[in-house]
C-alpha cells in the first residue's frame, strides 16, 4: 500500500500531465478515462460497503 505522500505525489504528476495536454480532443479523452475509473471505483465501493462503514476509494487519493 502506498504512503500518503506517494499518493499525493502521484496525484500531482497526473495533474501536470493533464495540464500539458494542449489538444482539446486529448483533454476530453483524458476526462472520459478518469470518469470511467471513478465510476469503476464507485461500483467497487458499493460492493465493499458493510452496514454503516463504506470503503472510500477516493479518500486514498
Amino acid at each position: 500500500m502506498k504512503s500518503r505522500s506517494e499518493e499525493v505525489a502521484q496525484t500531482f504528476r497526473l495533474l501536470r500531465a493533464f495540464r500539458s495536454l494542449r489538444n482539446p480532443a486529448d483533454r476530453h479523452r483524458a476526462v472520459e478515462m478518469v470518469e470511467a475509473l471513478l465510476a469503476k471505483n464507485d461500483t467497487q465501493e458499493m460492493r465493499y460497503s458493510t452496514g454503516d462503514q463504506t470503503t472510500h476509494a477516493l479518500d486514498k487519493l
